[in-house]
């Protein structure tokens, strides 16, 4: 019986984590590329370099690519990144998206 309401939660749970991130569906950067689906986006730490909003990336901070931040707020107040493989780069910006007003 516990494994049934276990399972029913765990279901539960990633449910509503996939309903959450729905809005991240069909936004663009401003260069019109697609930001991605929800294994591309998450949540990440805001940080400041050089005087500039930056982003916290593997673990650094690093400087937001203007064409790379979306014109709208995110809608739970926090900063989310979306990134894709590259074969050198292991992977790369597509997307930013802050809280507050971009």
């Amino acid at each position: 019986m516990w494994r049934a309401g276990a399972a029913a939660l765990v279901l539960g749970l990633a449910a509503e984590d996939g309903h959450a991130h729905d809005w991240y569906q069909g936004l663009r950067n401003p260069v019109g590329e697609l930001c991605c689906g929800v294994r591309d986006c998450a949540p990440v730490a805001e940080c400041v370099i050089g005087g500039r909003e930056g982003i916290v990336h593997r673990g650094a901070c690093v400087a937001i690519p203007a064409d790379r931040l979306v014109p709208i707020p995110s809608p739970d107040g926090r900063a989310h990144l979306c990134t894709r493989p590259h074969p050198t780069l292991g992977e790369r910006i597509v997307c930013v998206i802050l809280p507050g007003s971009a």
